[in-house]
């Protein structure tokens, strides 16, 4: 009986100091981050990485800790840093920390953790074998890579001899692929290489398979304007500062005739694009490339390359739609949760405050 009564007398007092007493203690409930998990960055494959989160309460607040939304740690008050200790593909997605104690719960906007790296090509050390006939143009395709992000640098050697970037007849496109156009027989009998490498992965640098290319005489001295790579449709949310590249690779005889011009549809007229505030046009390029600068929902519409000789009556036309979506969409995807999207077409961007991260495996 005794003990029964020492009982209620504990309980008494438990529940008269949460009613009364503390009440009069300066408790809180964890209501903002003094320090914030750090995330919206590239983490090279097998490195190390902390992410930390802070707050004051009272009681002291426990951590624990998401990922995509799943809890994966259990809760202490010790827990308010996540460790990554060499990193993995798999370690990539988004992160939140969780504060709470007996008062209330705070958390913690997403931080984005990506891992790059780069694998070897496909068919590395393979030869392939190409021909066209003289004045022709071909297409040296970028061979396929598993690598997070794109790799950023893309070179292209001929006999290990890098390729002159002032050289007309050499480009390579959007995609890293090597456009060869109005070729002659003494191009032939060349091997060619392509080059990446991932600066977000420790600079890892991957050789691709050889293309070895023969020319045949046609005997053609003049070839019509065609268009050998054109430009691909693109949807995009708006990032302010950001630009998009469309592309317009032809090939002639004689490349020096060519010309390359841009249109766009505008309340249904045809109207054409000049290098302006809005529209880079290099000159260096001859056009090849259109760059749509700090892009808005304005900017949405049919774009149009079109390409011919001097002196021809009638270009050949190709062209792509860009659709751009208003950044209402960027509080939309906060408030999701939504901190990536696969590819759409040739490019996709998302809102500034967020890290893309390409689904290229």
């Amino acid at each position: 009986m005794r003990r029964s009564r020492s009982a209620v007398v504990i309980y008494f007092l438990v529940t008269f100091c949460k009613e009364f007493i503390c009440q009069e203690q300066n408790v809180f409930p964890p209501t903002s981050f003094s320090e914030v998990p750090n995330g919206d960055m590239y983490q090279a494959e097998g490195s190390n990485k902390v992410l930390t989160c802070k707050t004051s309460s009272l009681p002291t607040p426990e951590y624990g800790w998401l990922k995509n939304d799943q809890y994966i740690t259990n809760f202490s008050t010790t827990g308010y840093q996540f460790r990554f200790t060499n990193t993995k593909r798999n370690d990539t997605g988004y992160y939140r920390c969780e504060a709470r104690n007996t008062l209330g719960a705070l958390l913690s906007a997403p931080a984005v953790v990506t891992v790059a790296y780069m694998d070897d090509f496909e068919n590395s050390s393979h030869i392939f074998n190409m021909s066209i006939s003289s004045g022709q143009a071909i297409v040296l395709p970028m061979p396929p890579v598993k690598s997070v992000p794109f790799p950023k640098s893309i070179s292209w050697t001929r006999n290990q001899i890098p390729l002159s970037v002032y050289d007309p007849r050499y480009q390579i496109s959007i995609d890293g692929a090597l456009v060869l156009l109005d070729q002659t027989t003494t191009d032939s009998n060349k091997i060619y290489h392509v080059t990446a490498t991932n600066t977000h992965s420790a600079g890892l640098e991957m050789l691709g398979p050889q293309y070895h290319v023969t020319v045949t005489e046609s005997g053609l001295t003049a070839v019509p304007a065609s268009i050998v790579v054109g430009p691909k449709n693109v949807t995009v949310v708006q990032d302010v500062g950001d630009s998009i590249k469309l592309e317009c690779i032809c090939n002639a005889r004689p490349l020096s005739s060519l010309i390359v011009r841009w249109f766009r549809m505008v309340n249904g007229v045809k109207t054409e694009v000049v290098d302006s505030i809005d529209f880079l046009l290099p000159v260096s390029e001859k056009n090849r490339t259109l760059t749509i600068k700090n892009y808005k929902p304005s900017h949405s519409g049919l774009y149009i390359c079109e390409a011919m000789l001097l002196g021809d009556s009638k270009p050949v036309t190709a062209n792509a739609t860009l659709e751009v979506h208003g950044e209402y969409l960027c509080g939309v995807l906060r408030k999701l949760g939504i901190m990536h999207v696969r590819k759409v077409s040739s490019q996709i961007s998302l809102c500034s405050l967020h890290r893309l991260i390409r689904d290229d495996t």
